[in-house]
C-alpha cells in the first residue's frame, strides 16, 4: 500500500486507489481568512496505527514549504521595517 497519493481536485473516494490509505486536500486561504484548511481522509479498513502514520505523512507533504514561507514573509517584513527607519 502506498501511504499517500497526490489527487487533483479534491479528495475522491477510495474506490479507485485500493491501494492508498490517505488522500488529503490543502487549501490555502490565509489572504482571505487567514487559515490552511487540511482535510484528510483514511481508509476505515486498515489498522489504527497505519491510517494515523498515513495521516501524518499526507499532512507533512503538504505543508512541508508552509514554515519555510512564513519564515521569508516575516524576513520581507522585518527588512521592510528596517528600511523605513533608516531614512
Amino acid at each position: 500500500m502506498h501511504l499517500i497519493h497526490q489527487v487533483d481536485k479534491g479528495l475522491k473516494d477510495f474506490a479507485s486507489y485500493s491501494d492508498v490509505l490517505a488522500v488529503a486536500n490543502l487549501t490555502n486561504s490565509q489572504t482571505q481568512t487567514g487559515w490552511m484548511y487540511l482535510e484528510v481522509k483514511t481508509r476505515e479498513d486498515a489498522n489504527d496505527v497505519m491510517q494515523a502514520k498515513a495521516a501524518g505523512v499526507a499532512e507533512g507533504y503538504l505543508t512541508r514549504y508552509t514554515p519555510f514561507y512564513v519564515h521569508l514573509c516575516l524576513l520581507a517584513f522585518q527588512l521592510v521595517l528596517l528600511s523605513l527607519m533608516s531614512r
